[in-house]
């Protein structure tokens, strides 16, 4: 199914979208990080006076709050059902069971279970969870032709504004990963050949931006960050070369954007549920070494 020109999105407007995109979103992927960093027990608390560094020795209640919600959320799977178009006849009815045990056989093959104890954890410490639909897996192995549910990491998901608070569905959504250039070179080598590299290695790492709307799916590669021009003017890169280039166009059969963004009711931004319990965290840790090393 080939789209009207006018439809199709330039690289140069997706990565426009996603840099101010970025920037917009910079201080609450701030506070989720912060969130992030206290989970995976990465936090160290600064003791200026004391002229020490060090992680905390109190329990992490932080980690446990979330994975004890988290898995009370996730502990009930939801029901799906589907209504007969012709209720009382047998042969509609047995078409809707069909379906309904189709869905469910979709949702076994996803392993559905975990993707919802990640989603909820993704909920309960960021305010938000993430999940795209796709009729391609990510693992290169899995050719199944089922309908394929991701669960995106929302510390790397840059939607479309919404202007309804309670909406979760984006008009459009980048997604931002980082791929080495020898998978690049492997796998898109025409594009990977007029993509500025710099002097990068194999192993140097790519953003790649996977941009949704309901007309398509483009995969775009970001290339290295240019030298800054000289007075002499900008530094002379090749013929062709770009600082970003599409590697590949999929069609949107579906003619709706494949993404769901269900966030927490909170009063006026995303917050997660742990969000006001950093401070009492690090107060805790900093009286709790004050008290170790003036005892000892």
């Amino acid at each position: 199914m080939a789209l009207p020109a006018e439809n199709l999105k330039a690289a140069a407007d997706i990565v426009k979208k996603y840099q101010q995109r970025r920037r917009e979103r910079g201080p609450l992927f701030g506070r989720m990080d912060d969130i992030r960093r206290h989970y995976n027990g990465d936090i160290i608390i600064p003791l200026p006076e004391l002229d020490d560094m060090e992680k905390p020795a109190i329990p992490n209640l932080i980690a446990q709050g979330i994975d004890q919600f988290a898995m009370r959320v996730a502990s009930v799977l939801p029901n799906v059902s589907y209504m007969p178009l012709r209720p009382g006849i047998q042969t509609s009815e047995n078409k809707a069971r069909d379906r309904r045990l189709a869905t469910q056989g979709w949702w076994d093959m996803n392993k559905m279970g975990t993707k919802l104890r990640r989603r909820s954890r993704h909920l309960t410490a960021y305010g938000m969870t993430v999940v795209s639909l796709s009729p391609v897996s990510v693992d290169d192995n899995d050719h199944r032709e089922i309908p394929h549910w991701r669960v995106r990491n929302p510390l790397s998901t840059y939607p479309a504004t919404m202007i309804d608070p309670d909406s979760m569905e984006p008009t459009d959504c980048i997604f931002v990963d980082r791929r080495p250039l020898g998978w690049l070179k492997a796998n898109y080598p025409s594009q990977a050949a007029t993509l500025y590299r710099g002097d990068k290695s194999d192993t140097d790492m790519f953003e790649i931006l996977e941009y949704m709307d309901s007309n398509e799916t483009v995969l775009v590669a970001i290339g290295a960050e240019k030298p800054a021009p000289s007075a002499f003017g900008a530094p002379e890169t090749g013929k062709g070369i770009s600082s970003h280039v599409i590697l590949e166009r999929i069609p949107n059969r579906a003619e709706i954007c494949p993404v769901v963004i269900a966030g927490r009711i909170t009063l006026d931004r995303l917050q997660g549920q742990f969000d006001q319990m950093l401070g009492m965290y690090q107060r805790q840790a900093k009286l709790n070494r004050k008290s170790t090393r003036l005892n000892s």
